[in-house]
């Protein structure tokens, strides 16, 4: 499966799980995945979710934790999380669905103001790694929380 920028979607392939069904009308499309026998494609606006939070860009509030990226993204088996806190205190990173549900919550302990690293691997609560789809990134510190970030994960699940 392929993305254009004008947000429509090519398929390529033997097309045995009939993954040539593109929805009709092919355009307005922001994220797709695909696995070993199925693709998801998700029309924009794809903020739009069960994780409620408006579309706010992390810089323009000042005094909050900012995520300054997540790379790569999409992603196939983990991503790098920069992020800036403003204040000492303790951490927190949240990965949900995008039907709003909790896949995990990583502890990232008590950091002071400035730049930090750290990273995703794709896992959930019990370290199984996640079906290929959409997910939520937030962080959180004592001034609030990060805007949530999306995550497209390309890879299917391990057999």
């Amino acid at each position: 499966m392929g993305l254009k920028s004008d947000g429509t979607i090519v398929v390529w392939g033997d097309n045995g799980s009939r993954q040539y069904n593109v929805p009709s009308p092919n355009t307005g499309f922001g994220a797709i995945a695909g696995g070993w026998d199925y693709c998801l494609a998700i029309r924009s606006p794809i903020w739009a979710s069960a994780i409620d939070d408006p579309v706010v860009h992390a810089a323009s509030v000042p005094g909050r934790l900012r995520v300054l990226s997540v790379a790569p993204n999409p992603i196939a088996t983990s991503a790098e999380i920069l992020f800036e806190t403003r204040e000492s205190g303790p951490v927190s990173m949240t990965v949900h669905d995008v039907g709003g549900r909790q896949v995990t919550t990583v502890d990232l302990g008590s950091l002071g103001p400035g730049q930090h690293r750290t990273s995703w691997a794709a896992c959930g609560a019990v370290g199984l790694r996640m079906p290929a789809g959409v997910y939520f990134l937030r962080l959180r510190d004592v001034s609030g929380g990060s805007p949530a970030m999306r995550v497209v994960l390309t890879r299917g699940m391990l057999k």
